[in-house]
Parts: C-alpha cells; sequence; structure tokens
C-alpha cells in the first residue's frame, strides 16, 4: 500500500487580501507561490493551503465540515484570529472559531 499525504486545500475567498493576512499573521504560513491577478488571483502557501480568489462565492453548499490546524500554543492562536475577525464557534469548543466565509476551523495540539 502506498503512502498517501495530504497535498494542499484549495478555498475560495471573496475578500483575497484579508485571507492572504489572515494566514500569514494568525498561522505564520509562509509563500510558496502566487498566480494571476485579480480578481482571479491564487496564492499558494507552503503549509498547504492554496487561497483562490472568487469575487462571487458560491452559496455554502456544506461540501467540507471544517479544517484543522496544529499549533503549539492553541489559546494564542485563536485569541489572534478572533482578533482578526474571526467568531468563536461555541463556549463548549474554545479550540474552534468561524472565518468569515463560513468555513470551521479547529486547532488541535501540533504533533
Amino acid at each position: 500500500m502506498s503512502e498517501l499525504q495530504l497535498h494542499h486545500v484549495s478555498i475560495l475567498v471573496d475578500d483575497y487580501d484579508w485571507y492572504v493576512s489572515f494566514f500569514r499573521d494568525v498561522f505564520g504560513m509562509e509563500v510558496e507561490k502566487t498566480k494571476g491577478e485579480a480578481p482571479k488571483r491564487n496564492i499558494w502557501f507552503k503549509e498547504g493551503i492554496q487561497l483562490r480568489e472568487c469575487v462571487q462565492l458560491p452559496p455554502a453548499s456544506g461540501v467540507y465540515d471544517h479544517f484543522a490546524f496544529g499549533s503549539d500554543d492553541i489559546p494564542g492562536t485563536v485569541a489572534k484570529a478572533l482578533a482578526a475577525g474571526c467568531r468563536p464557534l461555541s463556549p463548549e469548543k474554545p479550540h474552534w472559531f468561524v472565518l468569515p466565509n463560513g468555513a470551521g476551523v479547529e486547532m488541535k495540539p501540533k504533533k
């Protein structure tokens, strides 16, 4: 059996600059490459996230449930996300938050 690994996750975003800043500032992600010009820009982060600019997002369809990221400082990362404009998911799940496009993010201990 071959060993598989997740290559990247592509996320449609309507506020491209906000999302680029968010993934850089909150998660400390590094840009691998960029392509295109507004309104069809793409950026790939070395950590496996691709952002695709989409001026008119399709309605949320439940195609995915959430994204999970590992961190050595979960409370600090969540605090940065909330300060950047994300909202908490619920008081019962302090390690979760929601991006402006409605995508849920779960923070897990880094492996």
